[in-house]
Order: structure tokens, then C-alpha cells, then sequence
């Protein structure tokens, strides 16, 4: 540990360098960071936790939060056995979802389930620290969620947490359910109270939510035979 002068002046380095990161980028930064851990390990500051040599997020961990979790939820990352498999693969079937690698090829380091709810759909992907890809290795976490509407993704979940990505992707397919059976109320009320003309109606688009609210979509249809085709005809 540095004293004296040499102290002072590792200090007034180290102060500089905290002051001009928001300034930097790019290679700048990085050779900024490496040298302010260098800093606070003379001066005795550098009190992060021991990271194994081949944490890929150990070297900044201590710079930011952020990256001090993700350090953190690396080390706890664990290989993907047929015992954790068979338990995923349970926990996720009970919940609604289909499930597509067995148990005995969990030396893959590979999970997937998959649930969908008309124009959604909920994946999620498990890649293990066993897992060969480069990328699976480099993660901090194990599970993606990948939430989808009408083919397009909408938004990602990454955890370590199984229990977290199921549930959430249930409440994705609960939420667009509720809004499509919203939706198809809301234009049978609007046809009622005159709010909605029956030409300007997007048929394609209703065809889409008959089989979420069969009933409000057997309401609307009683209603144009009853109020609109009979006058056209």
C-alpha cells in the first residue's frame, strides 16, 4: 500500500480519472478503468470480491454496479444436469408451456419452452455454463425470454430465474388476451351506441380476435344482420 507522497499523489490520479470517465469512450475508457483499478489496489481501495480468473466481467466490477452484478450472477451460474432438466422441464409443463430438450441431453447446457396465446407467444432460451457456444460462456445468466406479437418481438427478459421468465411470459399472453377481448367489446358497444360506422369496420382485423371472445364476436355479427346488411339489402 502506498503512503507519503507517493500516496498523495496516487490520489490526485485517481481523482482525475473519476472526473474525466463521463468525457471518455472507447479505448479511452477502457485504459481509464484499467488504471484506476491499478490505483485503488496501491491505495488499498480495491475491496471487490474475488472473481474467478475467467469471470468476464470481473475486471470492472468494482466500477460499476451494474457490472458488479453481472460479475456476481456469473459466479453463481451453474451446469445444466438431468436432475435441473427434469425439474425445469416440470415446473415449465405446469405452467402451460411446451417443452423441447429431454433430460438425458442436458449435457447440451440447453433449455427451451415455448407458449403461445393468439397473436402471442412466449419463448424462452436456456443456455448453460456447459453450453459450447462462446456467447453461453460469456453470459451472465442463463434464461432469455423472448416475448412476441404478431410475429415481431415486442420485449426481452434475461434471469437466472426460471419461476421469474414463466410467470412473466404468462402475464404477457394474459395481458394480450384481456386487451383483444377489450378491444372486440369496445367495437361492439361502439356499433350500438352509433359511435362506429358499420362500412368503416376492419373485417380482417376482427377475424383475428373471433376465437379470443367468441361471444362479443357472435354479438357483433347478430348486429349487422340485424341493423345494417337487412337495410342494405
Amino acid at each position: 500500500m502506498l503512503t507519503g507522497m507517493a500516496q498523495i499523489k496516487a490520489l490526485r490520479e485517481l481523482k482525475g480519472i473519476i472526473k474525466s470517465k463521463a468525457s471518455l469512450g472507447g479505448i479511452g475508457l477502457i485504459k481509464a478503468l484499467k488504471r484506476q483499478n491499478e490505483l485503488r489496489f496501491d491505495l488499498g481501495m480495491n475491496d471487490a470480491p474475488t472473481y474467478s480468473t475467467d469471470n468476464p466481467f470481473a475486471q470492472y466490477a468494482n466500477d460499476d454496479p451494474e457490472v458488479k452484478q453481472n460479475a456476481e450472477d456469473w459466479e453463481n451460474r451453474k451446469p445444466l444436469t438431468q436432475e435441473r432438466l427434469a425439474a425445469m422441464n416440470a415446473m415449465a409443463q405446469r405452467m402451460g408451456y411446451a417443452t423441447y430438450i429431454e433430460a438425458r441431453h442436458a449435457s447440451l447446457g440447453t433449455f427451451q419452452a415455448e407458449k403461445g396465446n393468439g397473436n402471442r407467444r412466449a419463448e424462452i432460451g436456456g443456455k448453460f455454463i456447459n453450453n459450447d457456444g462462446n456467447s453461453a460462456k460469456d453470459a451472465s445468466t442463463d434464461f432469455e425470454l423472448a416475448l412476441y406479437e404478431n410475429g415481431e418481438i415486442e420485449d426481452y427478459l434475461y434471469t437466472n430465474d426460471l419461476n421469474q421468465a414463466l410467470e412473466r411470459g404468462n402475464d404477457w399472453l394474459a395481458d394480450g388476451e384481456t386487451e383483444r377481448i377489450t378491444e372486440l367489446s369496445q367495437i361492439l358497444a361502439d356499433l350500438q351506441a352509433g359511435r362506429q360506422d358499420p362500412m368503416g369496420l376492419d373485417f380482417a382485423h376482427i377475424a383475428t380476435l373471433v376465437d379470443d371472445d367468441r361471444d362479443a364476436a357472435n354479438e357483433i355479427r347478430a348486429y349487422l344482420d340485424t341493423h345494417w346488411l337487412s337495410e342494405v339489402a
